[in-house]
C-alpha cells in the first residue's frame, strides 16, 4: 500500500514539473533528503526516483519560457571552481575505477544545485525550498525524538537505508545542520500555536541527535546551541527553553550513552579516536605528497594507499573521518583551499545580508534566514570535522540559498538604488 500511494504522489508530480521545474527542486530535496521510497517494502523502494525527478527538472529548466541565470556570487564560482578540479583530480586519481562513479555521482548533485541557482526566486520559493529542506531531514529529528521517549534512549536512531544520512553519525551532522532552519521558521511563524509546534519539533531533533550516539554530532550540536543564541533575535525567550529543556532530555538518555560522551575528553585511550587521528595523518602525508592532485575520489577509504601513507603505528585502514582532511586526500591542498574558501564565503554573505537587512523590517525574513545558515554552516563545520561528508548536498544547496538571498534582496536593490542615484533630475537640469 506505501508503494503504490507513494509511486501515485511522485507521478502526479512529474508533469507539474515539466511544466514549472520550481516544483522539481522542491522534489528534488524531498526525495533526496528523507528518502521516502526507503520506508517502503516492494517495488518503490529501488526505483530512480531521485534520477527521474532530477532529468524531468533540467529539462524543464532548460526548456522554461523565463529564463534566469545563476547569480554572480563568490560562493557560485566557487562551486564551479571546486568542481573543476574534483575533475582534475578524477584525471590524475590513484584509482581511475573509484574515482570516476564518485565524480559522476558529485557532478549530478551539482547539476541540481545549478538547478536551484536558476529556478529558486523570490522570497515565496526561497521560503517554501526552506520548508522542503528542514522536514525531510527533520522527519528523522522528529520521529527519532519521539522513538527515545518511548525506549528510554537505549537504540540508536538512524537515518533511511541507503542515503547520505543512514549512519548515525551522519545522521547527527545532519540534524544539527537543519535544527537553525526550524528556529528560523519559528522565527517568522505568526500564530502561537505554529511556533509552539516549531519549538516542540526543535526539542525532538535535539533529542534524536542524543540518540544517535554521535561523539560528533554532540560537538555540532553544543557549537548550534551556542551560536542559536549569538545570532537570534528573541534570545531571552529561547534561553529560557533552552535551559529547562536541556536538562529534561540529558536525562532521559542511559548510562552507557554518558559513557560514550565521556569518551571524547579521554580520546587517548579510545581506540576508535586513535584510529581517527591516524587517518588525519594519512591524509597529510597524502597531501604533502602530491599536494595540488591529491589522491582523488575514493583515495581516502583504498587500504593499499592507507598503507602507504599512514603513520608507522597505524593499527588498521579505516575512512577518514573528516570533511577537511577527506578533501585534503582526495583533493590537494589546492581542492581544500577551494572548500574552505567556499565555507568562508558563505559565512561572509550571511554577514552582508545580515548587515543590510538588519534595519529593514520588510526584509527581517533575510535577516533570520542568513542568521540561521551561519549557525547552519558552524554545525557542518564543527561536527563534520569528525564526519566523512565533504560532498553532502545538502550543504551545497544551503550555498546556494545563500548566494540567492544575497543577489536577490541585498546586491542588485543596492544596485539598483546606486544606478537611479547617479542618474541626472533632468527637472532640475532644466
Amino acid at each position: 500500500m506505501r508503494d503504490i500511494a507513494l509511486s501515485m504522489l511522485i507521478l502526479g508530480l512529474l508533469p507539474l514539473i515539466i511544466v514549472q521545474p520550481y516544483i522539481g527542486v522542491l522534489a528534488w530535496s524531498w526525495l533526496g533528503y528523507m528518502n521516502p521510497h526507503r520506508l517502503t517494502y516492494g517495488f518503490a523502494y529501488s526505483l530512480p526516483w531521485v534520477q527521474i525527478v532530477a532529468l524531468l527538472t533540467l529539462a524543464g529548466m532548460f526548456y522554461a519560457r523565463e529564463k534566469w541565470a545563476p547569480p554572480s556570487s563568490a560562493i557560485t564560482w566557487l562551486i564551479a571552481a571546486f568542481l573543476f578540479w574534483t575533475a582534475v583530480t578524477t584525471l590524475f586519481a590513484f584509482s581511475g575505477d573509484a574515482a570516476w562513479p564518485s565524480f559522476e555521482k558529485f557532478v549530478k548533485i551539482q547539476a541540481m544545485i545549478l538547478a536551484t541557482l536558476v529556478l529558486v526566486r523570490g522570497q515565496t520559493k526561497i521560503h517554501w525550498l526552506v520548508v522542503v529542506i528542514a522536514f525531510s531531514i527533520g522527519f528523522y529529528g522528529i520521529k527519532g525524538g519521539i522513538f527515545t521517549i518511548l525506549t528510554g534512549g537505549g537504540n540508536r536512531v538512524l537515518g533511511p537505508a541507503g542515503s547520505f544520512i543512514t549512519d548515525n553519525n551522519a545522521l547527527a551532522l545532519a540534524l544539527c545542520i537543519v535544527l537553525p532552519l526550524f528556529r528560523y521558521l519559528h522565527l517568522q511563524a505568526t500564530h502561537r500555536w505554529s511556533r509552539m509546534g516549531f519549538m516542540l519539533c526543535m526539542v525532538l531533533i535535539t533529542l534524536a541527535v542524543l540518540a544517535t550516539y554521535s561523539r560528533g554530532g554532540m560537538l555540532g550540536l553544543a557549537a548550534v546551541g551556542m551560536f542559536l543564541l549569538l545570532k537570534s533575535r528573541k534570545r531571552a525567550g529561547f534561553l529560557i527553553v533552552a535551559l529547562l529543556a536541556v536538562p529534561l532530555l540529558l536525562s532521559v538518555m542511559p548510562d552507557k550513552w554518558a559513557s560514550r560522551m565521556n569518551t571524547i575528553t579521554d580520546y587517548q585511550t579510545e581506540g576508535s579516536a586513535v584510529s581517527r587521528i591516524e587517518t588525519w595523518r594519512f591524509a597529510v602525508n597524502l597531501g604533502l605528497d602530491r599536494p595540488a592532485r591529491g589522491g582523488g575520489f575514493g583515495a581516502s577509504t583504498n587500504s593499499t594507499i592507507f598503507w602507504r601513507y599512514a603513520p608507522p603505528n597505524a593499527s588498521k585502514p579505516r575512512a577518514v573521518h573528516s570533511i577537511f582532511f577527506q578533501v585534503l586526500a582526495e583533493h590537494g591542498f589546492v581542492g581544500l583551499g577551494l572548500f574552505l574558501a567556499l565555507l568562508i564565503a558563505g559565512w561572509r554573505s550571511c554577514n552582508a545580508i545580515r548587515r543590510q537587512t538588519f534595519e529593514d523590517p520588510e526584509k527581517k525574513w533575510a535577516y533570520d534566514l542568513a542568521s540561521m545558515l551561519q549557525v547552519s554552516l558552524v554545525a557542518y563545520a564543527v561536527a563534520g570535522a569528525f564526519l566523512p561528508l565533504p560532498y553532502f548536498d545538502l550543504i551545497y544547496q544551503l550555498l546556494a540559498i545563500i548566494a540567492l538571498v544575497r543577489v536577490q534582496f541585498v546586491a542588485e536593490p543596492v544596485a539598483a538604488k546606486s544606478r537611479r542615484a547617479a542618474r541626472p533630475n533632468v527637472e532640475a537640469l532644466s
